[in-house]
């Protein structure tokens, strides 16, 4: 005697859905793959991402996808070939080990609630070093750049000679780390189009002198530095952050219910094996 009916949907799905996920993980170990050859084409198509990650971090970045990829394909190889061949040993320890990373995901998820506030002290550590940044230009070069006009005038349009040097001069001033994070803070600012942590108030707020980057003003310059209406980076993360936390929970509620499929699934396969 063979399965039942919604026996043998619950194998069909499990089988389906897991086929799906065997063919995701390949893309995934051929991206990192890709990723350990720096392939142009990969490189080129995850720009907008990689430019936002400090390279220190970068070079982890193949091997987080290549483990990623890997757990991805043996977990759903489990449940892909346990359910079609009915095989109750594969099947279980396909469950159990979605269980297991349902609980440790969930673990995560809440250690990272309760320990928020050390992003939130970091990102006012930011928008501070913005400040600490643009007033790291020394008095001489204040004086150097009176030269060239309208420099100490809020909204007003400095002269391109200015700008760089400015730039230029406060860069020279910054710890390596700083550095590191005002380039990352201006890649950002290209990519997703804010300005600042907070907005534009981080630079003519906090600095003794008054102007945007070209990083918050990417469009149209000019229009933007008048304006200084750009919202900062952390805002438009804080704004997308309820879509994060409900692809979050819609993916764990995913594990849960292919888990329960699959013990359903055993289940009824030991029911079978007792019966002959």
């Amino acid at each position: 005697m063979g399965l039942h009916c919604g026996d043998q949907c619950i194998k069909y799905v499990l089988f389906i859905f897991n086929l799906l996920i065997v063919m995701i993980s390949v893309v995934l170990l051929v991206v990192a793959a890709a990723l350990f050859l720096q392939w142009s084409i990969v490189t080129y198509q995850l720009g907008p991402f990689l430019v936002i990650i400090p390279p220190s971090v970068q070079k982890w970045i193949p091997w987080v996808v290549l483990v990623i990829g890997g757990c991805m394909f043996m977990i759903s190889f489990l449940g892909c070939c346990g359910a079609i061949a009915e095989n109750h040993c594969m099947v279980l320890m396909y469950s159990v080990i979605l269980i297991v990373c349902v609980i440790l995901e969930v673990t995560v998820g809440v250690v990272a609630y309760t320990q928020r506030h050390i992003v939130y002290d970091k990102v006012e550590e930011y928008s501070s070093m913005i400040g600490s940044y643009m007033n790291n230009t020394p008095n001489h070069a204040i004086a150097t750049l009176a030269k060239y006009g309208h420099i100490f005038e809020n909204n007003v349009r400095y002269a391109p000679q200015a700008e760089e040097l400015l730039r230029k001069l406060s860069l020279e001033r910054l710890e390596p780390s700083q550095l590191e994070m005002v380039n990352l803070l201006e890649k950002l600012q290209t990519e997703f189009q804010c300005c600042g942590v907070h907005g534009a108030e981080d630079y003519v707020g906090k600095s003794v002198i008054k102007y945007l980057p070209d990083s918050c003003c990417p469009v149209n310059t000019e229009v933007c530095r008048q304006e200084n209406s750009n919202m900062g980076c952390w805002t438009k993360i804080e704004e997308s952050k309820g879509t994060f936390i409900g692809i979050g929970i819609g993916f764990v509620c995913i594990e849960i219910t292919t888990a329960i499929l699959g013990l359903f699934l055993v289940n009824s396969i030991k029911n079978i094996k007792n019966n002959y």
